[in-house]
């Protein structure tokens, strides 16, 4: 395995130097999208019970959520593939539940997660028909921390492997978080800040797919999203580097 050291400068928040080991090197013709919600949202897609209110405020996506939401990027993804964003759950909500989906699809619609007749609506149950990676960091009233593969017929088998618990707790409330989710090469991992805490090689590696970061019950504070993809759709909405 091959390691990297980048260094990310986010705004006026922090410097961040990272230490991450990859499977493989990432395709030398990446193309790169950063958020840092300085305007508005309209590269992402809420899905949100009522109760629930999600926008940007103070440079942040703020997700103050009741009873479950995904917030999903726009264009569809393409392997090899790094995400790294940075969370913090807020004391004055639940402290649990920093959750997210990447390289998913809908098995009755694989090019279009968004089609009109889907059902998704926030609520956790209504996306157990997705074929997806999925990770949840301080799950349960911040006691467990899991990773799992969707099947697309509502299956979502948990390894032992893959259901952490610490005694401490995975979140400190009101504490920034990096996390790094990659899909390369017939392997995912999912980093917390530069240390990796699952990999899986996956014989039916997910290739493609959306992004959406989830909570339920919690208040989520994001200060930036980054993504390094093979490609997006040259639709206007993404950022490339030159």
């Amino acid at each position: 395995m091959k390691r990297i050291l980048p260094t990310i400068c986010v705004s006026t928040f922090i410097t961040l130097p990272l230490q991450l080991t990859y499977a493989h090197d990432l395709a030398p013709a990446m193309r790169h999208f950063k958020e840092q919600f300085t305007q508005d949202l309209s590269h992402w897609t809420i899905e949100q019970q009522p109760n629930g209110k999600t926008g940007i405020q103070e440079g942040q996506l703020v997700i103050n959520d009741d009873a479950g939401a995904t917030v999903w990027f726009h264009e569809r993804l393409h392997s090899p593939l790094r995400i790294r964003f940075q969370v913090q759950v807020a004391s004055s909500g639940r402290i649990s539940d920093i959750n997210m989906f990447w390289m998913a699809r809908d098995p009755s619609t694989p090019e279009n997660l968004f089609h009109d007749s889907h059902t998704r609506n926030g609520r956790f149950n209504s996306y157990r028909g997705l074929e997806t990676y999925y990770a949840s960091i301080g799950g349960n009233d911040n006691q467990t921390t899991r990773f799992r593969r969707y099947d697309g017929l509502g299956n979502r088998p948990l390894r032992p492997e893959h259901d952490l618990r610490i005694e401490t707790g995975w979140i400190q409330p009101d504490t920034p978080i990096l996390i790094e989710l990659t899909a390369v090469h017939g392997k995912v991992q999912v980093f917390r800040d530069g240390a990796l805490i699952f990999e899986f090689d996956d014989s039916e590696f997910l290739a493609s797919g959306w992004f959406g970061i989830r909570t339920v019950n919690s208040h989520l504070k994001v200060d930036f999203v980054e993504i390094v993809s093979v490609a997006f759709p040259a639709s206007g909405k993404a950022n490339y580097p030159r």
